[in-house]
């Protein structure tokens, strides 16, 4: 079981194929050529969560139609 740290992270050991691996360099290369491939990870990881957050399927959130466009038409 991993422990978190005083600012809640927790270290994990992450196998990435040669493509991954790449991929991470290019990402690198175009970010920061300095970050490390784990903080590239981060970095990837970080975005993906604030584009999808709080959405099970991912993406925006589909907040459904408003009252006053509710009819007979559109009741599944």
């Amino acid at each position: 079981m991993s422990q978190a740290n005083r600012t809640g992270e927790v270290a994990l050991t992450v196998m990435v194929d040669a493509p991954g691996q790449a991929a991470l360099d290019r990402f690198r290369t175009a970010h920061d050529p300095a970050m490390s491939r784990a903080g590239a990870l981060q970095a990837i990881l970080s975005a993906w969560m604030e584009a999808n957050a709080g959405t099970p399927g991912g993406g925006a959130a589909d907040e459904g139609l408003r009252p006053s466009e509710l009819n007979a038409s559109n009741d599944i």
